[in-house]
């Protein structure tokens, strides 16, 4: 029963502060709307990276140096990070080509 409600009202909250973005009362910062655009990107490539990054962490000791705490956020950055280049340099060049090519028409007739 907790869990309904709980989902209940994250759905409220969420349509509340949409609701808020669209008649402009909140501005949201720019970085957080690439992250938005980009999670699908980030949602795909953010094993490989985090993978990535732990092994380098590793190989430099970085949690002797840093602690776990901070290296996991170090990690989780990078990892965010990554996955808005990843997204910046592939999938938006990929998805503004394939949306010209959709309005100049079919390819083959």
């Amino acid at each position: 029963m907790s869990s309904i409600v709980f989902a209940v009202g994250f759905a409220l909250l969420l349509a509340g502060v949409t609701k808020l973005e669209t008649a402009a009362y909140v501005n949201i910062p720019a970085f957080l709307c690439l992250v938005g655009d980009a999670s699908y990107t980030i949602y795909l490539v953010h094993l490989a990276l985090e993978g990535v990054l732990l092994k380098l962490s590793m190989k430099m000791r970085l949690d002797e140096f840093a602690g776990a705490g901070a290296t996991y956020i170090l990690v989780l950055a990078g990892t965010i990070a990554l996955g808005c280049v990843a997204y910046l340099l592939i999938e938006r060049p990929l998805l503004a080509r394939l949306r010209r090519r959709r309005v100049a028409g079919p390819v083959f007739s």
